[in-house]
Formats: structure tokens, sequence, C-alpha cells
């Protein structure tokens, strides 16, 4: 089983890797440099575009994810009964969480606040709350992300 624990924790690391990364390169290359060459106006229809497009392949990684996760916890973890105890169990459990928050975030932003900002006037007040919502929301996605990256460093150090 070492080859399909190997290719389950592979797929694990990419997904991980393609959706935070992804996230990186949203808030810190892609949106600047819309900001920077765009007006709000012109900004609206390129952001929605990539956030569709982001959209699809967090799903995808997301469920690759999940799937994934679940293989290493019955099969490659510390049997059931020791799954919440010690460093490991308390990591584990801090990342499952954060894990949840983020897809809370993710979905509010798909479902209810990225359509509704679509709806609002570029510039008008409603327009610019709601956009610094959006910012300030996906940016705490993104912190998320991070310290679930930094928690599956830990459950690696404690098998």
């Amino acid at each position: 089983m070492y080859w399909l624990d190997t290719l389950v924790h592979g797929i694990h690391l990419l997904a991980a890797i393609t959706w935070i990364g992804g996230m990186i390169a949203l808030a810190a290359i892609f949106h600047p440099a819309l900001r920077a060459a765009l007006d709000s106006e012109s900004r609206g229809p390129v952001m929605r575009t990539a956030g569709k497009r982001l959209q699809t392949v967090e799903a995808v990684c997301v469920a690759a994810l999940l799937a994934t996760g679940f293989y290493k916890l019955t099969s490659m973890g510390p049997p059931l009964q020791h799954l919440f105890q010690g460093t490991y169990g308390k990591a584990l459990l801090a990342k499952l969480l954060l894990v949840a928050a983020i897809l809370v975030l993710s979905f509010l932003h798909s479902i209810a606040w990225g359509p509704q900002l679509s709806e609002l006037k570029p510039g008008s007040k409603e327009f610019q709350a709601l956009n610094r919502r959006l910012v300030f929301w996906a940016r705490v996605s993104l912190l998320l992300g991070l310290a679930i990256v930094l928690l599956s460093a830990v459950l690696r150090m404690n098998p």
C-alpha cells in the first residue's frame, strides 16, 4: 500500500498547493495588477471571470482534499480511538475547524457576496462597502489557508 499512500498524499499536497496558491496569486499579483491598470468599472468583469475560474479550480481541489483527507485519516493516521488526543489530535481538530471556516467563507463569497457585488453599480457606496467586505474576508480566507498549511506541517511532524 506504500504506492497508494504516496499517491494519495501527493494528490492531497497538490490540491492544497493549487487552492492556496491560487488565493495567493489572486491576492498578491492579479488583483493589485488590475487595480493599477484598470478603473473599478473595467475591473469588475475581469475579476468576475477570474473568480469563476478560481471557483471551479477550488471546487476540484476541495473535493480532492476531502477525499484524500478522509483516506489519510482512516488508513494512514493513528487509530481512531486516539485521533483527537495529544499534539496530533489537537492539530488535526484545529485544522478541520479552519477548513470548515474557510469553506463557509468560500461559500458565502461564491453564493452571496460575489453575485450581489456584480449587481451593484461600481463606485456606489453599496458597491464600495460590499467590495471592502469581500476583500477583507478574502484576506481572512487566505490567512486561514496558510494556517491550515502550518497545521499540516505540525501533523506531519507528529505522527
